[in-house]
């Protein structure tokens, strides 16, 4: 990644950057080689990426699903977290299965996968999406949120289902 003034650029989507500062550094000029409506897609995919996995883990009962949004850190080693836990290693597992399988019908496949094992904290690592899923007592001891409190969280919370689901189900 590469981070210029308070603008973030991501180098896979750009092959040139260009910025150029005038006067106060109020004003600057980007040059970059691909359309800005690849680059919209792109961020628009990453977010529904992130709804995806949030429904997948609240599809298999899991709770207090938080997304966290470490693009502002410079340290962070990816761009997002998604953070929830279960209350049984057989719930852990269900939800892990069910968040690899939604995120491989949208063509992606975790890059490592660690915890399968155990089934105490599972972690699903996609490059710029990492996804932790604990067990209820795991996750109040390491308090993933408190160690990136400084980064933009988001709760998801179950969607209430359409009318029309409800009322074709009857």
């Amino acid at each position: 990644k590469l981070v210029l003034g308070r603008i973030r650029f991501f180098q896979p989507l750009y092959r040139q950057v260009f910025c150029h500062w005038f006067g106060n550094c109020r004003y600057f000029v980007i040059f970059v080689s691909y359309p800005y409506a690849k680059i919209a897609k792109f961020i628009n995919m990453i977010t529904h990426d992130l709804r995806v996995m949030a429904d997948a883990m609240l599809d298999k009962k899991a709770q207090n699903v938080v997304g966290i949004d470490l693009r502002t850190i410079g340290t962070a080693i990816t761009d997002h977290f998604m953070i929830c836990n279960g209350d049984s290693t057989t719930n852990v597992n269900a939800i892990a299965d069910n968040v690899i399988d939604k995120m491989r019908e949208l063509g992606r496949k975790p890059i490592r996968t660690q915890g399968m094992e155990n089934n105490f904290w599972i972690i699903l690592d996609y490059g710029d999406i990492v996804a932790h899923i604990f067990l209820t007592e795991y996750r109040q001891f390491y308090r993933l949120e408190d160690l990136w409190a400084d980064a933009p969280q988001k709760e998801y919370k179950d969607r209430p289902k359409s009318k029309k689901t409800t009322q074709d189900a009857q």
